[in-house]
C-alpha cells in the first residue's frame, strides 16, 4: 500500500512541477496536479471495470451514477491529501536530486500512461457502442 501511495505522490509531484514551471501560480499548479492524478486513477478503475465486464460478465458491472460517485470521491480524497496536507518541500528533497535521464524517462512514462488511460475507455466505448464489436 505504501508503494502505491508513493507512486501517486511521485506522479502528483511531477505534474505539479510541470505546471509550476509554466504558471508560477502554486495554487493552480496543485489543483491541476491533483485533478489530473484523480482522472488517471478514475480512468484506471474504468479500464479495470471494462476489462472485467468483457472477460467475466456479460452485463455492466458498475452503473454510471456509481462511476460519478467514484470520480467525486477520488477527487475529494486527492484534494485532502494533496491540497490540504501536502508538504511540497518533502517531495522536493525526496525527488529533486533525481538524475535528468531518469526524470525524463519517468516523465515520458507518466505522459504515456495518461494518454493510454484516456484512450482505452474511448476506444472501448467506440468498439462497444458505435461499432457493436464487443458485446
Amino acid at each position: 500500500m505504501n508503494r502505491v501511495v508513493n507512486t501517486f505522490d511521485y506522479v502528483f509531484y511531477r505534474i505539479y512541477c510541470f505546471w509550476r514551471d509554466r504558471d508560477e501560480d502554486n495554487v493552480g499548479s496543485r489543483v491541476n496536479a491533483y485533478t489530473l492524478l484523480s482522472l488517471m486513477q478514475f480512468f484506471t478503475i474504468l479500464i479495470l471495470a471494462a476489462v472485467s465486464e468483457t472477460i467475466f460478465f456479460q452485463h455492466q458491472v458498475i452503473s454510471q451514477p456509481v462511476f460519478v460517485l467514484i470520480l467525486i470521491s477520488i477527487t475529494i480524497i486527492n484534494y485532502f491529501r494533496y491540497e490540504r496536507h501536502v508538504d511540497i518541500e518533502s517531495f522536493k528533497t525526496k525527488w529533486q536530486p533525481e538524475h535528468f535521464k531518469i526524470k525524463r524517462r519517468k516523465g515520458k512514462l507518466i505522459g504515456l500512461y495518461l494518454l493510454f488511460s484516456i484512450l482505452c475507455p474511448i476506444t472501448y466505448g467506440v468498439l462497444k457502442h458505435n461499432l457493436g464489436l464487443i458485446r
